[in-house]
């Protein structure tokens, strides 16, 4: 019994190793293409949250390098302005993007509510695009591009057949000095 525990932690072990030189260099040098999203932004959302009912947002979106550059992290907050000035937390989110030569880019997120998600993530010359599949059977898409002008613009739209699609989501953030 010793015997074959051993030799399952030394498989374990020799895999991650292998994983993880694979994922050295080759990753860093992946997530390079995605340096210009670093630093403090902010800006405004809009989200259709019903039909004819939009909710306007202050949004910040805080974006770093972790672990010596293997991973990407961004933290996204949007503020709802009560009739009398105040704001309140509406949207928290945080997600960590990451890539390995074998798989592509990752990102896994966590709502304030809760939620979690892992989402595959294809990169573009100026951002990158992630989806998914909606329980009741709709699908789900968010494109992130960095504008001419510096911006960062993000959109989300739904389909529920795959085909048409309708935009619920936009973000319009600048890099704070």
């Amino acid at each position: 019994m010793r015997t074959w525990v051993g030799v399952v932690l030394a498989s374990a072990m020799a895999s991650g190793a292998a994983r993880a030189q694979e994922a050295g260099p080759a990753t860093v040098e992946a997530m390079r293409s995605l340096a210009f999203l670093v630093g403090e932004w902010e800006g405004e959302a809009r989200t259709q949250t019903g039909p004819g009912e939009r909710v306007v947002l202050r949004q910040t979106e805080s974006v770093r390098f972790s672990t010596s550059g293997h991973a990407l992290f961004i933290e996204g907050a949007g503020w709802e302005r009560a009739p009398d000035g105040t704001e309140r937390l509406a949207f928290n989110a945080a997600a960590i993007l990451t890539h390995e030569p074998s798989a592509g880019y990752t990102m896994r997120s966590a709502l304030m509510e809760g939620r979690t998600g892992e989402f595959a993530v294809v990169p573009s010359d100026s951002g990158f695009t992630w989806g998914f599949e909606t329980p009741q059977g709709g699908k789900v898409r968010y494109a992130m591009r960095l504008t001419p002008e510096g911006a960062w613009r993000e959109t989300g739209e739904f389909s529920a057949d795959g085909t048409s699609w309708q935009q619920f989501f936009e973000m319009v953030v600048r890099r704070v000095p």
